[in-house]
This record gives structure tokens, C-alpha cells and sequence, in this order.
């Protein structure tokens, strides 16, 4: 499943709303309550952005005006994410399961677990005005803390990755079958255009046969009553 984006629910809101946008296609979207943040927060901003990746629980939080503009990034990390069947322990458990890793694979994965949570430290750096995540209610994370959630995040990423190219994937392939599907009507609608021209004509013919009919018709008529008048004036003659 795609992660849900979402938005804070009003200017000054404390509570932290998100929708899963997969369910657009139904109609409708069922608003879910995250987390709370204080009264005046920046967190409770009009318009602030937030981002909810439903396998980490994780809530990402940007943007936003409450008297002045935000640019800070702030990640919370929900209770109860390691239950979501699609979590990073669960995964890779089931992964270690399935197929255990040699130690020449496990040391080439902690080299990219790595260079991903680098990465991650990179962006986090970049995308506001430096500051730590933070837990709920504000709390700073200890330094095992940011790396497992670095970890996380960058586990999501990945996913996210993955979950994009199928989505694309999936794409392509209705936009393919509505594409052959429009060639398809345009075929037909083509094939009954002629046949409806052809059925027109055979009507108009037609017409004309009996227009044609009712006049030949119409001239027999008139001649058996001038011979019915003439034969008539000749018996009273006689």
C-alpha cells in the first residue's frame, strides 16, 4: 500500500489528521487522529504539511503559518508501528527466515544501511533549519534513537521506491488498455457509421420506390374515372 499523505484539518489545530488518498478512487477518504501537539506550536499551523508512512508509523511534518512561516522538518515516530505487518523488524525477520544472509551479504547490507542512513542524516540537515527530530509532545531523541529512526527512514525510503515503480508499472498498463480499447471503439464506431450510411440509402431508395408507386397509383385512379364518366354519358345517350 502507498503511503497516505495528508494535512493538518484548520489553522491552530492540535490534532494531527491523516487520510489514506488510495481510497479516492471510492469517493470518499476517513480522517485518522496521529498524534496531538501543544497550543501554539508550530506543528499546529495553518497549513502545515504532513506525510504518514502507515509501515513505520512514522509522521513527518513540514511547513506551515502561525504568525510566521515554518521550515522546519519534524519527524514522530507513532507507538505501535512494529505490529504494521509491512514494518522494517517484521521484514526483515521474515527475510532472515526465508533466506539467511551469508556473512560476505550481511557485511555488503550494513555497508548500505550505512551510506542510506548518511543519506538520510544529509537530508534531514537540509530540509529545515537543522533541529533534531523530535518525539511526541517535543521530547528530543536520544542519539540511538535518531539512528534507529535514520534507519527506519531510510528502510521507508526504499519502499517507497519500490512502491512508486509498481505504481507506474500499474500505470502503464491501464494506460496501455485504455489506449487499445480506444482504437478498438474507434473501429467500431467507424464499422456502424457505414452500415447506418447503407441502411439510410436503402431507406431513401425505398421512399422513392413508393413515392414513385403512390403517383403511377394516383394516375391509374384518375383514368378508370374518366372512362367510368365516359361510358356512363354514353349509356345515358342511348
Amino acid at each position: 500500500m502507498m503511503p497516505a499523505a495528508a494535512a493538518a484539518a484548520a489553522a491552530g489545530c492540535t490534532d494531527m489528521l491523516v487520510a489514506d488518498l488510495t481510497e479516492l478512487p471510492a469517493g470518499s477518504v476517513s480522517w485518522k487522529k496521529v498524534c496531538s501537539v501543544p497550543p501554539g506550536s508550530p506543528l499546529s499551523s495553518e497549513g502545515i504539511s504532513l506525510l504518514h508512512t502507515p509501515e513505520l508509523n512514522l509522521l513527518v511534518a513540514f511547513g506551515g503559518y502561525n504568525g510566521k512561516y515554518h521550515n522546519a522538518v519534524s519527524v514522530y515516530k507513532l507507538p505501535g508501528y512494529e505490529q504494521h505487518v509491512r514494518s522494517p523488524v517484521k521484514q526483515q525477520k521474515q527475510q532472515q527466515q526465508r533466506n539467511p544472509a551469508t556473512p560476505q551479504q550481511q557485511k555488503q547490507q550494513d555497508e548500505h544501511l550505512q551510506q542510506q542512513q548518511l543519506e538520510a542524516q544529509e537530508a534531514a540537515a537540509a530540509a529545515g533549519n537543522g533541529s533534531h527530530p523530535r518525539q511526541n509532545g517535543g521530547v528530543p531523541m536520544t542519539q540511538g534513537q535518531e539512528k534507529n529512526l535514520l534507519r527506519d527512514l531510510a528502510l521507508a525510503r526504499e519502499q517507497l521506491k519500490r512502491d512508486l515503480a509498481a505504481a507506474r508499472q500499474e500505470l502503464e498498463l491501464v494506460a496501455g488498455a485504455a489506449d487499445a480499447a480506444k482504437e478498438e471503439a474507434a473501429v467500431q464506431i467507424n464499422m456502424l457509421s457505414r452500415q447506418l450510411a447503407a441502411v439510410q440509402a436503402q431507406a431513401a431508395a425505398a421512399e422513392k420506390a413508393a413515392q414513385d408507386s403512390r403517383q403511377l397509383l394516383s394516375a391509374e385512379q384518375a383514368k378508370t374515372l374518366k372512362l367510368e364518366a365516359q361510358l356512363q354519358a354514353g349509356v345515358t345517350a342511348n
